[in-house]
């Protein structure tokens, strides 16, 4: 969606005005061991990168600001722009926070700090001024991250010893990062009945100058301090399963059978602080 002219008495609409260029590789491997001894391992590899550029945009290639959160006060965390990539996260970079020598006896800011007018005060989250102008503006925002992985895939795994078989399934993803916007609610530490994290009690105040945890966030708006690396390995299957013996299968006057348990979303390793899951379910079947 791109902004259109007020004459047309809408402020936007649905337009094919842009153009991207997509690179990277797929590579596939497998492998495949087995042994006199009776021991199998069977493994295939799934690698993709990409690389994405916008290379044209309508409107004179004005660049398109997108609103993905959930909060009306925190907007425009993504941009479209000529040069840059489809999913960029777009807004401001911190600088620490304020320190009592930033201010003036009477609670003003002194000269050289900037501020966004928000009314702040020592401990709060400080953003760069990139201008600079003394101002924390919209012209001070710049891309912060990117939501699509430089590499993804999955590794398939399949150990087998006599009758016994082992699958280990993996699916992972590396150089993504996400916009946090539950912290936008949880972590912004202006409000005395949500709640919030606990970096709430390590929060900088009079009495523990030393912390380097913003005490507030008295302008909320896209920023790297709610970008985190969404970087993942997820376990997505684990079966072990067996291969009944013949004379169990004559008897029963069957051809064969095999039995297994298996679990699904095991296990996701990730640096991102909201680790919600993990769902495991477990499936025990005879195949006949």
């Amino acid at each position: 969606m791109t902004p259109v002219s007020i004459s047309t008495g809408f402020s936007s609409g649905w337009f094919n005005i842009g153009e991207i260029q997509n690179k990277g590789f797929e590579l596939a491997a497998t492998y495949s061991l087995n042994t006199e001894r009776g021991f199998g391992w069977n493994s295939k590899l799934n690698l993709t990168t990409m690389q994405n550029e916008i290379k044209k945009l309508g409107n004179d290639g004005q660049p398109i600001y997108i609103d993905v959160n959930f909060d009306a006060i925190c907007t425009d965390e993504m941009i479209l722009q000529v040069g840059g990539s489809i999913n960029d996260l777009y807004g401001y970079q911190t600088d620490g926070i304020y320190l009592p020598e930033d201010f003036n006896s009477d609670g003003s800011p002194k000269v050289g700090v900037p501020t966004a007018g928000a009314g702040e005060k020592p401990g709060d989250i400080k953003y760069k001024d990139i201008t600079p102008d003394g101002a924390i503006n919209g012209f001070d925002r710049t891309v912060l991250g990117n939501t699509l992985p430089d590499i993804f895939g999955s590794w398939n795994n399949s150990f087998s010893f006599k009758r016994f078989t082992l699958d280990v399934f993996l699916q992972y993803s590396y150089g993504n990062e996400v916009l946090n916007a539950t912290n936008t609610r949880i972590s912004s530490f202006n409000s005395g009945s949500a709640n919030q994290t606990s970096n709430w009690l390590d929060r900088w105040t009079e009495q523990n100058p030393s912390s380097q945890q913003y005490a507030r966030v008295p302008s909320l708006r896209p920023a790297d301090y709610l970008v985190e690396d969404a970087s993942f390995i997820r376990l997505q299957t684990l079966r072990l399963s067996f291969n009944l013996p013949s004379k169990w299968t004559s008897a029963l006057k069957i051809k064969n059978a095999n039995v297994y348990v298996a679990a699904n979303n095991l296990a996701v390793f990730t640096n991102y602080s909201f680790k919600v899951l993990i769902t495991v379910g477990f499936q025990g079947r005879k195949l006949l």
